[in-house]
């Protein structure tokens, strides 16, 4: 009986070692799978945490190429008129007979290495060939359209390993358009005959200076201020030391050239150390005020008048007229023109010779007119003012301006007003009188841009009847006049881009007459020396007060040939990230 239950107790004994051993077969399973999962949610991390760093370096070499664009160009500000065939970056497979810098359809895209970088094993990446392992950038480059627009388009790859990413920028030169207020001297037009006298060489001598130079401006000159009251929306800019007293508003950002403004040991000054204080000066800036290098302006708006002469002209030529013209814009993109000594014109812009009536002719899109001063071979009209009512019903008998020798009938003088369809930029070798309201008239957030650039003045037309005069013979009290529309330029509307080479955007004979009301500008003002519009402190007394808003799209999309600063910076300014080009 014994031996029996030990058998079966020996038999039951090995029954439970054959369930031990499946138990640990299937534990030692489960943890090897479990490794197994462990180890590859591991790699498959390390791999996606590879290629995210691949594809922040990608867009970080693709903007790495924009800078080297940039870093050329504002070395040598023509650059982008040509291919630099010494750029690595710029090689590309070009298709023709007679390829860019021999790049034939079989070469290879360039790709350039970041300064100074090297793979992770630490070799150069400036080694050629490049290793495959460093972050490289190509970028291409269009300036079809940079005359016209002002802008290059820049498209840059960055290449990390597998991983491209481009981006698509658009470069552009530091525009008078990036500010709603330029001003070059922060001091009253020395030819202002109401302030130094007329023909005052004196003033013109030592009042061209800013407040910094060496010799400095001279006291005497009459220095404009910001008060109490004055708002700016918008930025400005100017490259004198901007006077002030009160509290000022200023909405935008503020920079000027003004020394004592510079950082130090990069460390920005107070703000009080950025203007001149003219007594209690508390301004406010709400989006600071900083230095910035002086931005000149160019000497003469030449390039205007080249892009109405066939020869030098980019693409179509614009439309030039010869001696006082005025110009009325229609809402359809048609204007009227009355130029009576224009003798030849360029096509579409009317039939020469031009007689004192009108002709209807298409503003010529995205281009240029230009008025310049009757050459000296053309023997008429004679010296000295032009009749009254000749330039389609401008001048004005009785004006003091006649007397005064603004309408001198061979300048290159532009009376201009209407309702504008269209992008197109306006220049006079003289000056530019706007008569009547000037707008856009698809709306102010429209395609339509005007730029006005005068090589003298801006001016807003203000016609004034002298009721006496001082001892020196120069009215010194007047009454408004109509206009020959049949009243006076009350409340102005002008939406435009304006610039004034060598005086000021003001108005005629500001101090004469009764208020007008408030000047209405939207887009953006520039000029050599600071302007008058009107008289008064807390309300006009004479003139007009004034409501400048900053038309935003000047930043982005200045009108067509409009003029850049003298040595003016490129910049980025559209940004936009786009399919891998390589």
């Amino acid at each position: 009986m014994l031996p029996t239950l030990l058998r079966r107790r020996r038999a039951t004994m090995r029954g439970d070692d054959g369930i031990a051993l499946i138990l640990v077969v299937s534990v030692g399973f489960i943890v090897t799978t479990l490794m197994a999962t462990l180890m590859a949610y591991t790699v498959l991390s390390v791999t996606h945490a590879r290629k995210e760093q691949d594809y922040q370096a990608a867009l970080s070499a693709a903007q790495a190429g924009v800078d080297d664009y940039l870093s050329h160009l504002n070395a040598n500000n023509v650059y982008w008129q040509s291919t630099d065939c010494a750029n690595g970056a710029m090689q590309r497979p070009m298709p023709g007979a007679r390829p860019t810098c021999g790049w034939d359809s079989t070469i290879p895209v360039g790709w350039r290495s970041l300064a100074g970088a090297q793979t992770p094993s630490g070799v150069s990446c400036s080694t050629m060939p490049t290793p495959v392992a460093c972050t490289v950038y190509h970028y291409d480059v269009d300036a079809s359209g940079t005359l016209g627009n002002g802008t290059i388009s820049v498209t840059s790859t960055g290449r990390s390993k597998a991983v491209s990413r481009s981006i698509r920028v658009s470069v552009r030169r530091q525009s008078f358009g990036d500010f709603l207020y330029f001003t070059d001297y922060e001091t009253v037009d020395p030819s202002n005959p109401f302030v130094y006298g007329f023909n005052n060489t004196q003033a013109a001598s030592v009042c061209a200076r800013h407040y910094w130079d060496n010799p400095p401006r001279n006291p005497g000159c009459v220095n404009i201020n910001f008060i109490d009251g004055d708002t700016i929306n918008g930025p400005l800019h100017s490259n004198d030391a901007i006077l002030m007293s009160g509290s000022p508003q200023f909405n935008g950002p503020v920079t000027t050239a003004y020394p004592s403004c510079q950082p130090t040991g990069g460390a920005a000054p107070p703000a009080s150390s950025c203007y001149r204080n003219g007594g209690n000066a508390s301004p406010s800036f709400a989006k600071g005020i900083s230095y910035v290098n002086r931005l000149p302006l160019p000497a003469s708006n030449g390039a205007l008048q080249a892009q109405t002469v066939a020869a030098t002209a980019t693409g179509t030529p614009g439309c030039g007229y010869i001696g006082p013209t005025r110009i009325h814009f229609y809402n359809d993109g048609s204007m009227d023109v009355w130029s009576p000594y224009t003798t030849t014109v360029n096509p579409g812009c009317g039939n020469a010779p031009f007689s004192s009536v009108a002709q209807r002719v298409s503003v010529p899109n995205n281009n240029v007119i230009f008025v310049a001063p009757v050459p000296s071979g053309q023997t008429t009209p004679a010296a000295g003012n032009c009749a009254p009512g000749a330039i389609g019903g401008y001048p004005q008998a009785n004006d003091v301006n006649y007397y005064y020798g603004e309408y001198d009938c061979r300048a290159g003088t532009l009376f201009v007003d209407g309702t504008l369809s269209g992008r197109v930029t306006v220049g006079a070798q003289s000056s530019i009188v706007i008569t009547d309201n000037l707008t856009y008239a698809n709306g102010s957030a429209s395609g339509d841009s005007l730029g006005l650039i005068a090589a003298n003045s801006v001016e807003v037309y203000h016609p004034v009847q002298c009721t006496r005069t001082d001892d020196n013979g120069n009215c010194s009290a007047g009454t408004n006049m109509n206009r020959p529309g049949g009243t006076p330029f009350t409340n102005p509307t002008i939406q435009a881009a304006v610039l004034s080479l060598q005086h000021s955007f003001a108005v005629q004979m500001y101090s004469l007459g009764a208020p007008l009301g408030t000047l209405n500008l939207y887009g953006s003002v520039g000029q050599l020396y600071r302007g008058a519009v009107g008289t008064g402190n807390g309300g006009a007394t004479t003139g007009y007060l004034k409501s400048y808003v900053y038309d935003t799209r000047l930043k982005f999309a200045p009108p067509p040939f409009y003029l850049n600063p003298v040595q003016a910076k490129y910049i980025s300014a559209v940004f936009a990230e786009i399919p891998p080009a390589y």
